[in-house]
């Protein structure tokens, strides 16, 4: 990609960024996955929370380990500021729904904003293992919907795209999270592929 100003972008064999000719070197990584986003979709105009989502959705500690530590941090950043952006209560949803607090998870996950395409699979996976089929349909549909729109732009995916997608981003260490997820897609309706089911 090329703005015209001098400045060169490239995304394919590994992302580089140019200026007059010469490499540019970015302060973070995460500075060059913001340019990455914003460059890969010059069409859409990002809100702060979506970019926050889609730059640090990965790096919660409920895949990393005991979601235990993730909810007990979350907690804590949750009172030591408490006016807090609301998409902290994404961060905080996950953990929630791994440890067990299933109503904690839906009441978090229903106030944070839509900042992750997967945020809707999560509240699916919630309603689901809370009884409330109905609720889990309708989070199903919003997370097929945003996954057509945001990953797929706008083509309708193969059967099993989206939960093959789903565990790719979602890179669970504990498979007994990784099975009540995907168990909790499954009764909402969600055809999960029996090799994913055999894996978790």
């Amino acid at each position: 990609m090329n703005n015209g100003d001098g400045f060169r972008i490239r995304m394919l064999g590994g992302f580089s960024v140019f200026r007059g000719g010469r490499p540019l070197v970015l302060p973070t990584r995460k500075a060059a996955a913001l340019l990455a986003i914003l460059a890969s979709r010059p069409d859409v105009l990002f809100s702060r929370e979506r970019l926050a989502g889609l730059l640090w959705a990965r790096s919660a500690e409920v895949f990393l380990g005991p979601p235990e530590s993730g909810e007990a941090h979350a907690r804590l950043a949750m009172r030591l500021n408490p006016f807090h952006d609301d998409w902290y209560f994404a961060f905080a949803a996950a953990p929630s729904l791994f440890t067990g607090r299933i109503e904690t998870a839906i009441e978090y996950g229903l106030k944070a904003p839509d900042i992750a395409t997967d945020a809707h699979a999560y509240l699916t996976c919630a309603f689901a293992h809370f009884g409330e089929r109905d609720a889990a349909a309708r989070h199903l549909v919003q997370f097929e919907s945003a996954y057509r729109r945001d990953i797929n732009g706008g083509r309708e995916p193969r059967p099993d795209e989206a939960v093959r997608w789903l565990m790719h981003v979602n890179p669970f260490r504990r498979r007994e999270d990784m099975a009540f997820f995907l168990d909790g897609l499954a009764h909402a309706g969600l055809a999960v592929p029996s090799d994913l089911m055999r894996a978790a």
